[in-house]
């Protein structure tokens, strides 16, 4: 595919204006309050479209209460990637249920329901898809109490070249209350417990656990804690501002 071409878009938050976006190729290089749990085929799961990747370095962000604090719709969501600082990302593209989000650096998640589908700069290197062979129990949180097997392949630079291969179960655990911030009142949200492995290759002794912090009216995902691939940090989300 040739390269994608350059496109403006202005992001109207305090200290981040984006300009000049354009295709890049993907490099290796939530929210504290929330509890510690111990192109892809049609019909996959691939985010839309290319991903942002600003070409120039972005300035520091406020902490994520501060812009939360300072007015606007635009929305806004905490991210920490390991026992690193807490950045602040905003919603840069949405197109049916797969999100783009964006904070300096670059660095941009992409995600469906509440999952991480796509990464760029994400240390350990990046998830470049997810490849559903099973639908994904977050899409149908209605059905989340079958605990049925999801299994996906994930498509990063060192896998197999189908991709990893991956199943997991998704268990409800009832509703407890949850702060999006240290300074947020608490919600009481729906926990998702997810738990999984690899099936071949040499990753195939990778066991995780991701958690999904649910709205029980909606079911949308509202804070997670993912491990999106065998080597990377665990991100820690949370949902600020909805818009």
């Amino acid at each position: 595919m040739s390269g994608w071409p350059r496109r403006r878009m202005l992001l109207g938050l305090p200290l981040l204006a984006i300009a000049c976006a354009e295709r890049g190729t993907p490099a290796a290089g939530p929210a504290a309050s929330l509890p510690r749990p111990g192109r892809a085929p049609e019909g996959g799961a691939g985010p839309l479209g290319e991903p942002f990747v600003p070409s120039y370095p972005r300035p520091p962000m406020p902490p994520p209460e501060a812009l939360a604090s300072g007015g606007g719709a635009r929305p806004l969501m905490a991210a920490r990637l390991g026992d690193g600082p807490e950045l602040a990302m905003i919603l840069a593209e949405k197109r049916d249920s797969a999100e783009q989000w964006l904070a300096p650096g670059p660095f941009v998640l992409a995600l469906k329901a509440g999952r991480i589908i796509r990464t760029v700069n994400l240390p350990g290197g990046d998830l470049r898809g997810v490849v559903d062979e099973t639908p994904d129990p977050l899409a149908r949180p209605d059905q989340l109490g079958q605990a049925r097997p999801y299994r996906r392949r994930l498509q990063a630079s060192d896998a197999p070249p189908g991709g990893l291969v991956v199943e997991s179960r998704l268990v409800s655990e009832g509703t407890e209350p949850v702060r999006a911030t240290p300074a947020s009142q608490p919600r009481t949200l729906r926990r998702v417990r997810e738990t999984g492995r690899a099936l071949e290759g040499a990753a195939s002794s990778w066991r995780f656990e991701n958690v999904f912090w649910l709205d029980p009216a909606t079911g949308h995902v509202v804070a997670s804690r993912q491990e999106p691939l065998p080597r990377a940090p665990v991100l820690a989300l949370s949902v600020i501002r909805a818009g």
